[in-house]
């Protein structure tokens, strides 16, 4: 998903970046770059995921893509 996509779909499910981050227990600034680079804690992916009801493959493809790529290696 675009991260414009993940902020609609976060708002639609009324939360904010920040209210996030406090229930999972980080920073605002590490929920961003989960959502903007897509590079960081898979267990925040899936967090965020499970936030607005999607999963882990929909919302951050690169991310599997990646992971995938580098068990077949």
């Amino acid at each position: 998903m675009h991260p414009a996509d993940i902020q609609a779909a976060l708002k639609k499910a009324g939360l904010t970046q920040k209210a996030v981050a406090e229930e999972y227990g980080c920073s605002v600034f590490h929920v961003h770059r989960i959502i903007h680079e897509q590079k960081g804690s898979e267990p925040l992916m899936k967090f965020i995921c499970q936030k607005i009801g999607k999963g882990i493959y929909e919302v951050f493809p690169d991310f599997c893509l990646k992971k995938y790529r580098k068990k077949a290696a």
